[in-house]
């Protein structure tokens, strides 16, 4: 028994022996299959990190140092692969080292797997970058897997676009957007708070603001006329909170899709108010109702801190003549005429000091011709810096307007001549030059010889027509230093400066030989009778108004068609 207890242990042994030499081979034929696994794995992921066309990097959790990087990461910073393992990605990101150490922690501990960065690359430069960064495990060590995006671009596209928003929020203008069925899209403070209409509660707006008319106008004229021409130009009507109407002048401008498509429709409204009630005061005040002032398209452009234009609205290029690319370097006084730079310079400053500051100056047009224009700017904050949004008006028609109500002030408008207010400025001048240096000076009053026989005859017409006749005649007379003006009816006054009385006669007789030599048309002959007085000592001008006046009325009693002198009267 003994022996079959031996023989049964040997079998039990020889039978675990061959157990756990079965076990060992397959325990040998899977960790063989585990390594060319893990071979196969990390061959497959050095080829997806090698090949990959976005940068990667590895990144050592513990003290940043970058392990490795594919060809993508080395064209994009810019370094050898020998380079760039010299560095720490503290090197390259530009928060601080212990900022970065932090944010690597989290990306170790998957805390978050989503980092926005700035990164400087071998030449200096510096570009905002997306982060999707995690752990792996290589050769039992673990490592940050970083994939890195550049959205430099388009974050500088999303920077303008927030821009250009502020500016629109900023403007004093109403600022609006529909789409093709007049459905709106935005509407800019300014709007927002004429209407009083919540932001968030836009529809049937377009409705609520605008009268039928200006609906039907809009729908039938102005957006039909945007997209065909790409933009209209106009006047409509705006409704407040209140119902109240504000006039606006009104752009309309057509945005297109890349297939030409209207997605939207822009518009751009601005309170003429003021503008209106100044027509309207000059139609009460002057004859000329036809000539008022209208607004006409304005300039817009926003300048930085240190003078340079940031943006500018189209119509400052066309207007000045100046093309895109030179308001990169366009100091903005170079487009006003020279002698008002430094002023305009001034409330440059003035804007950026107090807030805002307004100006009348010339604008240097496109031909070279100087453009009054209305300017008014504001200060504005944009990403925390100071810009100044300057906003500008054409003035041509209203300083016309004012030289044509200063000639009519001063001049008749029939004959162009000096009216009776600005001889007696003439006057008040002469009998100064003469009072302070001794200056003399004699007047020459004239009258048509019976011309109500001309207007009772030949009409009012033909005698109007004689007036101006004579005007031109006493005007080849007289000397550049003399003045000639209508005193009142058919009555003509000359200021003969630097004058005696004997050069005032003498200057008389031509003036009536000159009438009287040629024929007044259909009317025929004309003549007139003249008086002739000189500023005496310790006269005043009422003296020697009725002196010269009493001179001719004596050159009419004595027959008409003469010259008589004050002197002659007192004889």
């Amino acid at each position: 028994m003994g022996i079959d207890r031996d023989k049964a242990e040997t079998e039990r042994l020889k039978a675990l022996e061959a157990a756990l030499e079965e076990a060992r081979a397959s325990l040998q034929a899977e960790q063989a299959e585990s390594a060319r696994w893990k071979q196969d794995a990390e061959q497959i992921y050095a080829e997806m990190f090698s090949r990959n066309t976005a940068p990667k990097l590895l990144i050592d959790p513990e003290t940043g140092a970058i392990a490795d990087a594919n060809a993508a990461a080395l064209d994009f910073y810019g370094y050898t692969l020998e380079a760039i393992r010299e560095q720490r990605i503290q090197d390259i990101n530009l928060l601080s080292e212990a900022e970065v150490a932090a944010e690597r922690e989290k990306a170790l501990h998957e805390e978050r797997r989503y980092f926005e960065f700035r990164h400087r690359l071998a030449n200096g430069g510096i570009r905002n970058v997306e982060v999707y960064s995690g752990p792996v495990l290589l050769d039992g060590k673990r490592y940050l897997h970083s994939i890195i995006h550049d959205v430099t671009e388009r974050r500088r596209v999303e920077q303008e676009r927030a821009q250009v928003l502020e500016i629109l929020e900023a403007t004093p203008d109403f600022v609006g957007m529909v789409d093709p069925a007049g459905g709106v899209i935005y509407l800019n403070a300014a709007l927002r708070r004429e209407i009083g209409e919540d932001h968030k509660e836009l529809d049937a707006v377009m409705e609520a603001v605008h009268p039928d008319w200006v609906l039907r106008l809009m729908r039938q004229e102005a957006m039909p006329a945007a997209e065909h021409k790409g933009a209209w130009q106009g006047e409509s009507e705006l409704l407040d909170r209140n119902g109240r109407s504000i006039p606006v002048s009104q752009i309309v401008i057509a945005h297109r899709d890349a297939c030409g498509q209207v997605r939207r429709y822009s518009t751009i409204m601005r309170d003429i108010s003021s503008w209106r009630a100044l027509e309207e005061q000059l139609r009460q005040e002057t004859a000329f109702s036809d000539a008022l002032l209208r607004s006409l398209p304005g300039v817009l452009y926003l300048l930085d801190a240190q003078g340079r234009y940031v943006r500018w609205n189209r119509h400052l290029e066309e207007v000045t003549g100046h093309a895109t690319k030179d308001f990169e370097t366009l100091d903005p006084v170079d487009l006003i005429i020279p002698e008002e730079r430094a002023s305009i310079r001034e409330k440059m400053q003035q804007v950026f000091e107090e807030g805002s500051a307004t100006a009348e100056t010339h604008l240097i047009g496109a031909s070279g011709e100087a453009i009054p224009y209305y300017l008014r700017g504001y200060r504005v904050v944009l990403d925390g810096e100071n810009y100044l949004l300057g906003v500008g008006l054409n003035i041509s028609r209203r300083k016309a307007m004012e030289q044509e109500l200063t000639h009519l002030a001063t001049h008749d408008p029939l004959t162009g001549l000096y009216n009776r207010g600005k001889l007696r400025e003439l006057l008040e001048q002469a009998r100064y030059e003469y009072d302070r240096y001794g200056t003399p000076f004699s007047l020459v009053m004239l009258d048509i010889d019976r011309f109500k026989r001309v207007n009772d005859r030949f009409g009012h017409q033909a005698g109007d027509e004689v007036l101006c006749e004579l005007t031109r005649r006493v005007n080849h007379v007289l000397r550049d230093a003399d003045s000639q003006g209508r005193w009142g009816g058919e009555e003509f006054l000359v200021l003969a400066t630097h004058t005696e009385m004997e050069g005032a006669a003498a200057l008389a007789e031509r003036i009536r030989q000159e009438v009287e030599r040629t024929p007044f048309g259909v009317v025929g002959t004309v003549t007139i009778s003249l008086g002739v007085a000189t500023i005496q000592e310790g006269e005043s001008l009422e003296q020697l108004e009725a002196r010269v006046d009493k001179a001719l009325y004596a050159a009419k009693d004595a027959g008409r068609n003469r010259v008589v002198t004050a002197d002659q009267c007192v004889q």
